[in-house]
């Protein structure tokens, strides 16, 4: 454009509108014409940028949507805008079941979180804005537990019991403990047992899914401890006729310690390291004078009825010394005298057979332990069990007192309870 003479009137020129140009058509216009002359020319307000739109915020996504605290080495919580490339972006935190602590902070361009070493486990929602919408999504913290703060049991079977047990947080609080994952792991899966062949223990697999806690932090489901019924004999440790000085006593039993590990995430994997440890008991026991096997774990037992062999113990007579019966009459029933005896039988097929040994004295006993007593005087001895586990009972029988000066023969003491026919005479029962 020439420059105008000083003696010619000047022009009003009319000023030419900046060209608007998108921020890609700038970049390659620097690229051709060099980055000094695209900058003076939009200094000079020839080229400006394109202002474009927000676009509406179609979603929002977190990633890792749930981690343990501390965070895992390497692990950055961090939220981002759908659809990619979405601008105008400001990101704030809100609270979903849980507030964020004073130190827990969302950076507003990035969309990444830093949490408070003292932040509560539950849910937080990244929310994303601009100038046309706005979106959030939930991502979850979980707390460590710490050790166990109760116990509930219940009796599931023969020698099999279900424990279900209640962490403290080693956190903020227990609802912080929602979804915490837990695994048990032994250093030893046998043990030796009192009671013969060892013990062999059917715990969690490795891998396996172990249980998820509550926001109470109770155990989603049981913890079985079991053991079988078989070769659980309580014979040698009960003292009785049949074994007067056991070896070893009551209670007889064993423990397996077991460990917790707390699984971390996003890695979803045990930690070396357990956070606490509880009893596995199992235990042949006596209470309030029964039979019991008991299974423990946490801080809660139960006691089952033994359903092992037969054992007999404690056999009493009603009457330990006792008269002899008047002299068998030659016909009619017999007025014998009689003791009865009885026996603590416990287990499987505990129904005691009785009889007497050795010297019977024209004693019999039936099946229900009555003992009929001959007319001889001396002591005998009732036995009650069986083959294998027994006890005994003795019974002293004494002569009766000598009739009174003149009576004979035929004194009333001698005489039958009936008038039977000759011969109609009643068989003492047999021994049993």
């Amino acid at each position: 454009m020439e420059r105008q003479r000083a003696s010619q009137p000047e022009t009003k020129q009319t000023a030419t509108p900046a060209l608007r140009m998108s921020e890609p058509a700038i970049l390659s216009l620097q690229k051709t014409a060099g980055n000094q002359a695209v900058c003076r020319a939009i200094a000079a307000g020839m080229l400006a940028r394109e202002d474009l739109a927000d676009k509406p915020i179609s979603g929002v996504t977190v990633a890792p949507q749930k981690a343990t605290m501390p965070l895992e080495s390497g692990t950055s919580i961090t939220a981002a805008a759908k659809p990619e490339g979405v601008t105008g972006v400001k990101w704030t935190l809100e609270a979903g079941t849980v507030a964020p602590a004073t130190g827990t902070k969302i950076d507003e361009s990035t969309g990444v979180v830093s949490l408070d070493a003292k932040q509560p486990g539950g849910k937080m929602k990244p929310k994303a804005t601009n100038g046309a919408s706005f979106g959030n999504a939930e991502f979850r913290v979980i707390e460590k537990p710490k050790d166990i703060a109760s116990t509930t049991s219940s009796v599931a079977g023969n020698y099999e019991a279900h424990f279900t047990h209640t962490f403290n947080s080693a956190g903020a609080g227990q609802s912080g403990l929602e979804d915490a994952n837990i695994n048990e792991k032994f250093d030893s899966l046998t043990s030796k047992t009192p009671f013969g062949d060892d013990f062999t223990l059917k715990a969690n697999a490795a891998g396996s899914a172990g249980w998820f806690l509550s926001s109470s932090g109770q155990m989603n489901t049981v913890d079985k401890v079991s053991i079988s019924t078989a070769g659980i004999d309580a014979g040698p440790f009960i003292k009785n006729a049949s074994n007067p000085a056991p070896t070893k006593k009551l209670p007889q039993g064993f423990t397996m310690s077991q460990k917790f590990h707390f699984r971390t995430f996003p890695s979803d994997k045990l930690e070396d390291a357990h956070f606490t440890t509880t009893d596995h008991v199992r235990e042949l026991v006596e209470k309030d004078g029964k039979l019991f096997m008991k299974l423990g774990a946490g801080k809660a037992s139960e006691l089952i009825p033994y359903v092992g062999p037969a054992v007999f113990r404690n056999m009493k007579a009603d009457k330990t010394t006792i008269v002899a019966s008047e002299a068998k009459p030659a016909k009619g029933k017999w007025a014998q005298n009689t003791v009865q005896v009885s026996v603590d039988a416990e287990g499987s097929k505990a129904t005691p057979k009785y009889s007497i040994q050795g010297e019977k004295l024209g004693c019999s006993v039936d099946s229900s332990g009555e003992v009929k007593i001959g007319d001889k005087p001396g002591t005998i001895t009732v036995r009650a069990g069986n083959a294998k586990n027994y006890d005994e009972v003795t019974i002293t029988i004494t002569a009766p007192a000598a009739p009174p000066a003149g009576a004979g023969a035929g004194a009333p003491g001698a005489k039958s309870l009936d008038t039977g026919d000759v011969g109609a005479e009643d068989e003492p029962a047999e021994d049993q």
